[in-house]
């Protein structure tokens, strides 16, 4: 099974609301919060948690008191005592999503804004950097953007990090399908997705399962982790 949430960090909250949210996050969490100067970056960082909080007992069952946090030694956090369990989460402008499954699992959504196409040349095979200029002048970037998403996604399902270079594996974006390849051989490891969550993000995800079913977008008021 896969789970898809995703939250609008502009969406109208009281301050009592992100008081009570914050109380209830990890103590890890809580400390990474601390370190950040702009409330936006506050907001997002504490509604991945609490999204994450809202789905384990949605789906699972799963209470406050009974989540805790580990991490790999590459700093992927896992959720202790629920080895079957797999989770991942991203935020970027004004969305956070959360992804979580019975499988390895990876989420990564990016605000699209202009950027410098040199990103690509130097990240990505030169067949991706090709397939980007390939496209028509006003697609480019959109079609850097799906790029970018699933090369995050499938990094984070792996749980690595950044000890896999961006361009030692590649994607080939069709109508029909994603394909993924390393070493230039097709790579059947994981199933891959990519969508709008409006105008201006765009959301990626690598997961061991096929899943047709549309994010759930979560207002505050629908929220429930106690």
């Amino acid at each position: 099974m896969i789970y898809k949430y995703a939250i609008n960090i502009t969406e109208k909250a009281y301050l009592d609301v992100f008081q009570q949210f914050e109380l209830m996050i990890s103590s890890e969490r809580k400390e990474k919060v601390s370190k950040f100067h702009f409330d936006e970056d506050k907001k997002r960082s504490i509604l991945a948690e609490v999204l994450l909080r809202h789905s384990l007992k949605k789906n699972f069952g799963i209470t406050h008191d009974q989540i805790q946090f580990t991490n790999n030694q590459y700093g992927k956090p896992n959720l202790k005592n629920f080895d079957q369990i797999h989770f991942n989460l991203a935020h970027s402008g004004d969305w956070v999503v959360c992804v979580v499954s019975d499988a390895p699992i990876g989420i990564d959504v990016e605000q699209i804004t202009t950027i410098d196409m040199g990103i690509a040349k130097a990240y990505f095979t030169s067949r991706e950097y090709k397939d980007i200029l390939s496209q028509p002048k006003d697609k480019q970037i959109q079609y850097f953007y799906k790029l970018w998403t699933l090369k995050e996604s499938y990094v984070k399902a792996e749980g690595k990090g950044l000890s896999i270079p961006l361009n030692s594996f590649s994607f080939c974006i069709q109508s029909q399908a994603i394909q993924m390849f390393e070493s230039n051989q097709l790579s059947k490891k994981y199933s891959f997705q990519v969508f709008n969550l409006d105008d201006f993000h765009i959301v990626a995800l690598c997961s061991k399962k096929f899943s047709e079913e549309p994010i759930s977008i979560v207002s505050f008021d629908h929220i429930d982790i106690w």
